[in-house]
């Protein structure tokens, strides 16, 4: 009788294994159709890597001072720099990393939600995670998305193992993951006040419905939990405040203070990624209260706080849902835990076995149809026009190194793989991650200002992004500002045009007429 018990669950676990497992080979096949995308930005994470390297410091150029920290990741500079003093491929190394972690973030979910929503769903928050285009897109891009996926995925699942008497372990546990992730990305602090939140909500309603004589004592267990989250947060967090203070100068990162500033129209982030949070939400409406759980408070918390943060952000680099992964990964298990609801009560009355495993195979199948529809074919192409972009690129640096002396300054806005490529050359960052000088009195973000500056620099060079191969169409307003001043056409000379057929950049390559005589 009692295997009789065990051996339908048992079924349905082993079943959802394998669900998740074919999810990890379709999530593979799909971040291999993407590899010939490697970000522009991850060259930026290059650069200072080689500079780290090569012993300049964590500097944009070399032997610049002080130095700026235009990067969105500590961790991956310093991965990539030892990597390069190992002589391994650092492109490599950060590319595994991001896979990894989207994979280990996907197998921290099956566990979670097999533990509180039962084994036959386990395998739901991995197909809406790794179904995702967005996932192996970002997963190829050299950046640090899915490794952060990974961090804000494992500080959750600490978070709701904290219960019992061990329930401090598991809060400082959770506390020192997200201190870690600080490393990984400049949002980690949103984790860790999401985390914060959820547990005052726990505590407030226990002291709600707490009798008065036991109020006080309540209460000093509750702001113990709250020291013990926070002490873990700041183990990691405070070396690397006080790193980023004496090596930079700043509290924040320039890069935070560049994205933080907009660019775009307002909101535009946070629609980008609403789908994929609100489809969560709607996914979980059947929990009614239960959405008051820890648990799925927690994802729904990290989602509002991200909603708030990325209202002004800039939509550079953040398209397909970037900056809303981290909030969307665990967001898929108040959905699982929705979706278990919808089916549970239905089937009511039936042998378990029979509903579940169902939804595992159409599980597999529906992801296998994302698959092998449009998707995979979708990404190679993006990937590979994104490729002869960076190909234009790389022209307009070999172009640049042609004509340019060592440590000869020019002005570009992408400054990703042209600044990787021309290390030896003074690079002076037109969108301001790399400048301290955009963000810093007297420019202060203002690029009227910051055209002025460049003017008076004299760089030897101006590179400028257009929509148009034929005619100068700017893609920013700091071009418009140098084009519109007498200074640029009396000292510049456009000496080259680089683009690929059919894109929208282009590149028009300025010199300062007493090159273009000496040429």
């Amino acid at each position: 009788t009692e295997s009789c018990k065990v051996r339908p669950a048992g079924r349905t676990l082993q079943l959802s294994v394998l669900a998740l497992l074919a999810t990890w080979v379709v999530f593979l096949d799909l971040v291999r159709a993407s590899w010939p995308f490697l970000t522009d930005d991850a060259h930026i994470t290059l650069r200072y890597a080689e500079n780290l390297a090569a012993g300049f410091g964590p500097a944009w150029n070399r032997g610049e001072g002080p130095v700026v920290e235009g990067f969105s990741s500590p961790a991956y500079v310093a991965v990539a720099a030892a990597a390069i003093r190992l002589g391994i491929d650092p492109v490599a190394v950060l590319r595994g990393l991001s896979v990894a972690g989207f994979l280990g973030a996907s197998a921290i979910l099956f566990g979670l939600v097999q533990r509180r929503v039962g084994p036959a769903l386990a395998a739901a928050p991995a197909l809406l995670l790794l179904s995702f285009p967005g996932t192996a897109w970002w997963a190829a891009s050299g950046l640090e998305t899915g490794l952060f996926v990974f961090v804000a995925t494992a500080a959750y699942a600490a978070f709701a193992r904290a219960r019992g008497r061990r329930r401090r372990r598991w809060l400082a546990i959770a506390g020192a993951v997200v201190g870690g992730a600080t490393w990984v990305r400049p949002d980690g602090p949103l984790l860790g006040a999401a985390l914060a939140a959820v547990l005052a909500v726990v505590w407030i309603r226990r002291l709600r419905v707490a009798p008065r004589c036991a109020r006080s004592r309540l209460l000093r267990v509750a702001t113990g939990d709250a020291l013990v989250l926070a002490a873990g947060f700041a183990i990691p967090f405070a070396p690397l405040l006080a790193w980023r203070w004496w090596t930079f100068g700043a509290w924040i990162p320039n890069s935070v203070a560049c994205k933080a500033t907009g660019g775009g129209a307002f909101g535009q982030v946070v629609l980008e990624g609403l789908p994929l949070l609100a489809g969560c939400g709607l996914l979980a409406r059947p929990l009614g209260r239960r959405l008051l759980e820890p648990v799925h408070l927690v994802p729904v918390a990290t989602a509002v706080l991200y909603a708030i943060a990325l209202l002004d952000a800039s939509p550079s680099v953040a398209y397909l849902g970037r900056h809303v992964l981290a909030p969307y990964a665990p967001m898929t298990v108040p959905a699982a835990a929705g979706i278990g609801l919808r089916l549970v009560r239905p089937a009511a009355g039936r042998p378990p076995r029979d509903p579940w495993v169902a939804i595992l195979a159409l599980e597999v199948f529906v992801f296998a149809l994302l698959a092998a529809g449009g998707v995979r074919g979708l990404l190679a192409d993006h990937a590979a026009s994104y490729a002869q972009r960076q190909q234009a690129r790389a022209e307009v640096a070999a172009f640049l190194r042609a004509r340019l002396s060592d440590g000869a300054t020019y002005v570009v806005g992408d400054v990703g793989l042209m600044g990787h490529a021309t290390l030896d050359l003074e690079v002076l960052d037109a969108y301001c991650l790399n400048s301290r000088e955009t963000t810093a009195p007297p420019v202060s973000f203002s690029q009227a200002r910051f055209a002025d500056l460049v003017l008076r620099r004299r760089p030897e060079a101006i590179v400028i992004s257009s929509r148009r191969p034929d005619r100068l169409v700017p893609r920013s307003g700091i071009y418009r500002h140098l084009l519109a001043d007498p200074r640029f056409h009396a000292h510049y000379a456009r000496a080259a045009v680089f683009g690929a057929r059919g894109d929208t950049f282009h590149y028009f390559v300025y010199l300062r007429t007493r090159l273009e005589a000496d040429g």
